[in-house]
């Protein structure tokens, strides 16, 4: 069956799949992006009957199915996606997005589909799949590329730092309360999550264990054996009924139990009980739970991971050191002695007992859920925008707790659910000398002459009734320069809008400098005239990317340091 060819529209094939029901072709422009030669896509297609899969290799000019693939999808590009079945029945496409599922259409027929797709701002995988009337046919996934960063130098290196900071402000906040106790099994932590805290509460943990197993609590059990009459000092509801059910172990006595009125009988054997010292306990069998718990949870891990190209070695090395650690304590004579036992909740004397309360703890900073909530945590990363504005604030907030000593944060709070997570108007304030800074997300600012004002970040720096305010805009985009690329006019204008209209209650103008953050390089950059624009009228733009973060330090570092009339410290 034809579909409509639109070669004369610039599109070439990029990918080609046939099964013994269904074709997909994928369509792109004719246009070769050039990427790190490092960087490689992951593609994927599973399904019945496949016969046929083919993708293009922009360098050798030709459709291929050998690995290594060149990276060929990006945001904010459109491709064309058409399907078509070979039986003539009706087929429809899934896929997480609303909006990608719609833009699929039939075209002329009811088992030819085609659909126009644009990731807009969203990289990292994307899965179609495809049904007929009566089941699913086809299940591809792609790859999504950022256009104006590497994959693998920037993004993930902005997901990995935009989750580090968020994790270690959680867990120190849990370190400092006992919000986790409130918090909730975390049955859909994510993997990223676990690695971090990982590398933070493993190694405490385990030096609980040994502590345990060096000074475990002792308990002592009673057990029921048979043994002479005369030994038997007390008797239980267990012995009277062996006594009644085995009469054959009795023997007449003239002090013994009257059982008629002539007859007086003792036992000669019953079931008597004895008091035994035991490490197999609740305590115990709990703490061995605990490191299965994490022993599977580590062979899991690893095993994904080792997938992940883009994971290090020294990292899977780390958790392999780990691994092998809990499976040696699991095998030793102490713990191969003690019950395995499911548990739903950790019993109260882990709470209170020494060294049982740290291991507890610290298992339940490795597997508890976060309880975040808030549209941060909730956030797809995969929004390469809104990742981009999270990084810059992240990262200046790092740069700053290296000048100053964090006083105060609401971008974290704690509830009765547990912790809440938020970024609109979130502020970190540092005390620096005598002067207090206040790193502002997202700050309103009600008091202007025309509309309401909100920066992406906004610094302010204050002591006593002297303040300045310096703003930071992160626009995720750029105009192309062949020379070296830039921010667009617009956003620079927005810079001058931003300064002229915020406005305090006094009338005074408090913005001294507005900055525009956009994703690119630091070398040569300084000849730029938004870069010299900085200092003469106050408006400009600084490259701001992991690894091209030169520019940006050295501008916070004469804010912390180079004014005596701020930070002095007498």
């Amino acid at each position: 069956m034809k579909y409509t060819d639109t070669r004369h529209f610039g599109l070439i094939p990029y990918v080609e799949i046939e099964t013994d029901t269904c074709t997909v072709v994928i369509k792109g422009k004719n246009k070769k992006r050039i990427k790190p030669a490092e960087e490689v896509m992951f593609f994927s297609c599973t399904g019945k009957g496949i016969t046929h899969v083919k993708v293009l290799n922009q360098t050798k000019g030709m459709m291929t199915s050998k690995p290594p693939l060149e990276p060929l999808f990006f945001e904010n590009e459109t491709y064309q996606i058409t399907v078509v079945s070979k039986n003539e029945t009706s087929l429809f496409v899934n896929h997480d997005s609303k909006a990608v599922e719609q833009s699929f259409q039939t075209v002329g027929f009811p088992y030819i589909l085609t659909g126009n797709i644009s990731f807009q701002n969203e990289v990292g995988y994307s899965t179609f799949h495809v049904y007929s009337e009566r089941e699913k046919e086809l299940s591809f996934t792609l790859e999504i590329f950022p256009s104006k960063m590497s994959y693998k130098t920037d993004y993930i290196r902005m997901v990995d730092e935009v989750n580090g900071y968020i994790h270690d402000l959680a867990y120190d906040m849990l370190r400092k309360t006992y919000v986790e106790a409130k918090s909730v099994w975390s049955k859909q932590a994510t993997w990223t999550e676990f690695y971090h805290v990982l590398s933070h509460y493993m190694k405490p943990f385990l030096h609980s264990v040994r502590q345990i197993e060096n000074q475990p609590f002792q308990s002592v059990k009673v057990e029921h054996e048979l043994m002479r009459g005369d030994q038997i000092k007390k008797q239980d509801s267990r012995a009277i009924s062996f006594v009644r059910t085995h009469p054959t172990y009795l023997a007449s006595s003239s002090r013994g139990i009257k059982i008629n009125r002539n007859i007086k009988v003792v036992p000669t054997k019953a079931i008597g009980t004895r008091h035994v010292a035991t490490y197999d306990n609740l305590e115990n069998q709990s703490v061995k739970w605990m490191m299965t718990q994490l022993y599977h949870k580590l062979t899991t891990l690893i095993d994904k991971l080792i997938e992940d190209r883009y994971v290090k070695k020294e990292a899977v090395s780390a958790l392999e050191t780990n691994h092998t650690e809990l499976k040696r304590l699991l095998n030793n004579v102490f713990w191969q002695r003690v019950k395995t036992i499911q548990v739903s909740t950790l019993p109260s004397p882990l709470r209170t007992a020494p060294r049982y309360r740290e291991a507890s703890r610290y298992f339940m900073l490795l597997t508890r859920g976060l309880a975040l909530n808030g549209e941060f945590y909730h956030l797809s990363l995969k929004d390469i925008a809104t990742l981009y504005e999270y990084w810059t604030y992240v990262s200046l907030l790092k740069k700053l707790k290296t000048y100053g000593k964090r006083i105060e944060q609401n971008i974290m709070t704690t509830t009765e659910q547990g912790l809440n997570v938020r970024m609109q108007a979130s502020y970190h304030r540092f005390q620096l000398g005598k002067a207090e800074v206040t790193l502002w997300y997202q700050k309103a600012y009600h008091h202007t002459h025309t509309v309401i004002q909100k920066p992406d970040l906004l610094l302010e720096v204050k002591q006593g009734e002297e303040k300045s305010v310096y703003l930071f805009d992160a626009k995720y985009r750029i105009k192309p320069n062949h020379d070296t690329p830039s921010p667009r006019e617009e956003d620079i204008n927005t810079m001058h809008r931003y300064r002229d209209a915020i406005v305090e209650g006094n009338g005074i103008k408090p913005v001294q400098t507005a900055i525009v953050l956009f994703p690119g390089k630091a070398e040569g950059y300084k000849q730029h005239h938004f870069y010299k624009s900085i200092e003469r009228v106050g408006v400009g733009a600084l490259p701001f990317l992991p690894g091209e973060e030169g520019l940006v330090e050295e501008f916070i570092e004469a804010i912390c340091t180079v004014e005596p009339h701020f930070f002095s410290a007498d």
